[in-house]
């Protein structure tokens, strides 16, 4: 047997290090430069001790040698053999990566046959290198895969899903992107503490859903089982591939709000790289994402149901309330238009009791009459009588509007023709005086209700023609008269008719000679309260005077329609606030 250089056989050199003599021999050539170039504390140059290391850096380098027998063989400890044998290593990767020198070389063959050997050490580390790519690249598609099925099940996944429905995409989705064969979701049974296959994409035998097992070794969100060739077994893995056929999968809890909600399945029929490698922690780690999406999903789908479930109850309440509001609407305008109709009607009396216009004109000729109701009805009216050779006419405003001043403008009205049909000759303030007993009787009967404020603000007057006299009482509204363009007002007592009787003052009557030329006004307090202009304020007395001014210098029918005029620009879109009552007369 050849021994090689005095210290190992041929024979223990291919079975310690896989290296034949004519390899050894070029190598060692080689390794004695590099080995001294590289090592600060190189040993001797011998043939034997580089020998020697070369052997042991091979040796180490194949990782297979009996490191006891060797120690032996060298006398040495088995830390120094590890230590050695690394370093002469570490040489030897140095030698092999460095160009040969083939000055010492005759043989060309043996030279290529060296390279051929070099390749061949070179090309297992190159296949080991692919591998490990060939490994991190599936890693890397399998975590790519995840998220993408992760953005496409948030995509997909909504609140407005049920929980079904939930289930059902998340499995199918898992299915396509991670090349599973069957993946499932087992759920509680009917309260109890047992799990049976509920959800299923994908199927390898007929679903058992008949079946139940009880949970222990899934308590907390961290807990999971991966079934591999080699995994243990536990009855939940049993379960699984009974009730599935899967023999390789991997099961993780769905947790939501620390109680269990589900466990979600996933496997495969077959292992074979690189398509189907076996399952690992990062399949792990993308389940147990999967089952947080699916219990967040789950808890949107819930809170969604109830909110749904509340708005639809709102609705349905809306809907009725709707219902019964329309109905309410209904037989209110019903209501209504009866009350319009009969306040329509009541405006017909109202206007009957009023004078005719030919009457008026007849009576009291160059006047006009103003008349704006508020509302149908009115609580302003104006009245006009004769007796004798005296013209007697009213502007009076009743409290309030609408319905309750059109009653008491008929009580007011009544009161003004029975006065004045009973008595002979009578002043403006005699009638007042009665008008007043006859309103407090009318509406103060029992004391209870004596605080009652019901009562008229009025001017009425009385002209004579013949002798261009003009009497009048007043009662809070006062007479205007412009002579010589010039305004005069003349004032009025301040207290309406209808006082208590127990408060009873008499009215002053005013005697007043005319002149040919006048022009006399009374009014009630509407047209001067009214709200409009720019800024949204009253119109006002003052204004109302001066405006009085303005237009007596016109014509009777012009007055009335420039004071008609104004005062719809005044009030624009506001509201009219009062009835407005305005009587003008040229002497």
């Amino acid at each position: 047997m050849t021994n090689i250089s005095g210290f190992i056989e041929e024979k223990q050199l291919k079975k310690y290090t896989g290296v034949e003599p004519s390899e050894f021999y070029l190598l060692l050539n080689n390794f004695k430069e590099v080995y001294k170039t590289e090592s600060a504390d190189a040993p001797g140059d011998t043939l034997s001790e580089l020998s020697q290391r070369l052997f042991m850096g091979l040796a180490y380098l194949k990782g297979q040698a009996p490191v006891k027998e060797l120690t032996e063989l060298f006398d040495i400890s088995e830390a120094e053999f590890n230590l050695e044998g690394k370093e002469a290593a570490g040489h030897l990767i140095g030698l092999l990566t460095q160009p040969l020198d083939t000055k010492d070389y005759k043989n060309y063959e043996e030279v290529l046959n060296y390279y051929q050997y070099r390749i061949d050490k070179l090309g297992g580390v190159a296949v080991a290198a692919d591998a490990l790519i060939s490994s991190v690249k599936s890693e890397l598609r399998k975590k790519n895969n995840g998220l993408a099925l992760l953005n496409t099940l948030q995509d997909s996944v909504d609140a407005q899903m049920s929980i079904p429905e939930i289930f059902e995409t998340t499995l199918k989705k898992l299915n396509l992107s991670l090349r599973m064969d069957v993946s499932a979701v087992l759920m509680p049974f009917k309260g109890s503490q047992g799990f049976t296959l509920e959800y299923q994409f994908g199927s390898a035998v007929p679903p058992k859903r008949d079946q139940t097992i009880i949970i222990d070794n899934l308590k907390n969100k961290a807990d999971f089982v991966l079934i591999n060739k080699q995994a243990v077994e536990n009855d939940l893995s049993k379960f699984i591939k009974e009730a599935l056929g899967l023999p390789y999968f991997i099961a993780v809890p769905i947790f939501s709000h620390n109680s269990l909600l589900g466990i979600l399945v996933s496997g495969r029929l077959k292992e074979l790289k690189p398509f189907f490698p076996q399952l690992n922690d990062s399949d792990v780690d993308l389940l147990k994402s999967l089952a947080a999406f699916i219990s967040v999903s789950c808890t949107n789908a819930n809170l969604y149901s109830i909110a749904d479930t509340l708005v639809k109850e709102r609705t349905e309440q809306v809907v009725q309330q709707k219902e019964e509001i329309e109905l309410k609407n209904t037989e209110l305008e019903v209501l209504f238009k009866h009350v319009t109709d009969s306040i329509r009607y009541a405006k017909n009396i109202q206007e009957a009791i009023l004078p005719p216009k030919q009457v008026w004109n007849t009576l009291l000729p160059n006047s006009f009459v103003l008349y704006k109701p508020k509302d149908i009805v009115s609580g302003d009216f104006y009245w006009i009588d004769k007796k004798g050779d005296w013209v007697y006419f009213a502007c009076v405003d009743c409290t309030g509007h609408g319905v309750p001043g059109a009653f008491m403008s008929i009580v007011g009205y009544n009161l003004l023709k029975d006065i004045l049909m009973d008595e002979v000759i009578i002043t403006p303030a005699q009638i007042m005086d009665k008008m007043n007993i006859g309103v407090s009787s009318t509406f103060h009967r029992d004391k209870a209700v004596r605080n009652t404020k019901d009562g008229m603000d009025m001017t009425l007057c009385a002209i004579n023609f013949k002798t261009m006299e003009l009497q009048y009482a007043a009662a809070f509204n006062s007479l205007y008269i412009i002579h010589n363009n010039e305004l005069i007002k003349y004032p009025a007592d301040k207290f309406p008719v209808g006082m208590d009787v127990g408060e009873t003052k008499p009215f002053t009557n005013n005697l007043i000679r005319l002149q040919k030329g006048d022009t006399i006004y009374i009014a009630s307090d509407g047209y001067a309260d009214q709200f409009g202009g720019p800024k949204g304020k009253k119109f006002m007395v003052n204004n109302f005077r001066s405006l009085l001014l303005e237009v007596s210098k016109n014509t009777i029918e012009t007055q009335h329609d420039h004071l008609n005029k104004t005062i719809e620009e005044w009030k624009g879109n506001n509201e009219q606030v009062d009835d407005m009552l305005i009587i003008g007369l040229k002497v």
